[in-house]
């Protein structure tokens, strides 16, 4: 296995990681939102 090959493994493991904890934060401000919204009704 080339060193170029291992970068590249890398590189697709960490933006594996970028999405799946970028997607969480979405989820998580998503659910603070709608948090929101349901305290503010009446």
């Amino acid at each position: 296995m080339s060193f170029s090959q291992i970068h590249l493994d890398n590189f697709k493991i960490a933006a594996l990681r970028y999405t799946m904890f970028k997607d969480r934060i979405d989820a998580y401000h998503s659910l603070i939102s709608f948090a929101g919204t349901a305290n503010t009704e009446p």
